[in-house]
């Protein structure tokens, strides 16, 4: 699922195992607040986590970002546009939380 304070649906492209579990099949999908999306595929799982590929969100960092991904415990990147001058601090963070089964 996303975290709980992200306030919009997020569309992503991600790959998952092939059918016939001999490659990787890309698809485009739109994650909705408060949805909870089962998966079983290793290679998503794998994904969502961020162990494999990119899924993270970047946002322009706030001090309203900041404080709110720090209550949450989420870990974040501070990068910037290295050739734009004056060019303010973006969070890279991962926006999916993963509920392991009980």
């Amino acid at each position: 699922m996303l975290h709980e304070f992200i306030e919009g649906g997020i569309t992503r492209m991600i790959f998952k195992s092939s059918p016939d579990g001999r490659g990787v099949v890309n698809s485009r999908v739109t994650f909705l607040p408060g949805e909870v999306y089962e998966a079983t595929d290793e290679t998503l799982i794998k994904l969502l986590k961020g162990e494999i590929g990119d899924v993270r969100q970047k946002s322009v960092l706030t001090k309203d970002l900041k404080e709110t991904l720090t209550q949450y415990g989420v870990k974040y990147d501070v990068v910037r546009c290295g050739t734009c001058t004056g060019s303010k601090p973006n969070a890279l963070y991962n926006p999916f939380k993963i509920l392991e089964d009980e």
